[in-house]
């Protein structure tokens, strides 16, 4: 588990799949990971609860704000670069 409290995992897609999830990844300005969750999001709950609904831009950049004052100034790029050597 990393920081924000995501796990990392291999998924195994069909050449088709994949594309579709590339595709909509492209069209949102998202990345995969983030087209899987929100599919997952609005599948049907096995337990007959609906889907929590998506939080709005709203509630998302308020959130930002809130964890941009709590970080302060930082080298974000510096960050995922020593990551991503570490890795």
């Amino acid at each position: 588990m990393n920081g924000s409290g995501m796990v990392r995992v291999n998924v195994t897609l069909s050449p088709e799949d994949l594309s579709r999830v590339d595709a909509l990844a492209a069209r949102l300005g998202t990345s995969r990971s983030a087209v899987l969750r929100e599919a997952l999001r609005r599948f049907p709950d096995p337990t007959g609860q609906p889907p929590a609904p998506a939080p709005s831009t709203e509630e998302i950049m308020a959130t930002v704000r809130r964890i941009a004052v709590k970080a302060g100034k930082w080298d974000g790029a510096g960050v995922v670069r020593a990551w991503r050597e570490k890795g």
